[in-house]
């Protein structure tokens, strides 16, 4: 287990400088995605619901659409799959033919339930990239505040973006 960090005073005191990383904003802009049309209704409180989420933390940004889509699609279609679940039960039968084209029914896993733990799998690798699990959310870098103004002729900001 690591030390904990010395406080400022601490280093201050004894002349000495923290090597811990210092917690940098980003300079990505905050922004809001837009919700997409097509998602379902339920999607759609989703994706809102993780916007939130993200806006709360002041790590959301116009660019975690994408991603945030994603999440919303498996979040629904996670939900849809757990309820025919519970309705069918997690083994049910099917039916397949033998050599002569005799009827078999098997009990197998349920297929729903094999889409909804992939779903699982996929919704959590997304939550983890946003931040939004317990051991991952002071990892995202806060954003940068308000888009800033473009730079204007002559400036130096200008010179960069033009590569005078």
């Amino acid at each position: 287990m690591p030390r904990p960090a010395k406080s400022e005073q601490w280093h201050e005191l004894m002349g000495t400088q923290s090597e811990a990383a210092p917690v940098t904003d980003s300079r990505i802009p905050a922004g809001r995605p837009g919700c997409p049309k097509f998602l379902s209704p339920a999607a759609k409180k989703e994706f809102r619901r993780l916007c939130k989420a993200l806006a709360e933390r002041r790590v959301l940004t116009a660019g975690d659409q994408r991603l945030l889509t994603l999440a919303a699609v498996l979040h629904d279609r996670w939900l849809r799959c757990l309820e025919k679940v519970a309705l069918e039960g997690e083994l049910t039968q099917y039916e397949s033919r033998d050599k002569d084209g005799n009827a078999i029914f098997r009990e197998k896993k349920n297929l729903n339930l094999v889409i909804a733990q992939e779903s699982e799998k996929q919704l959590m690798a997304i939550l983890i990239q946003l931040g939004l699990t317990p051991l991952q959310k002071d990892k995202p870098k806060l954003t940068g505040g308000a888009p800033a103004e473009p730079p204007k002729p002559g400036t130096a900001g200008w010179d960069l973006l033009n590569g005078d």
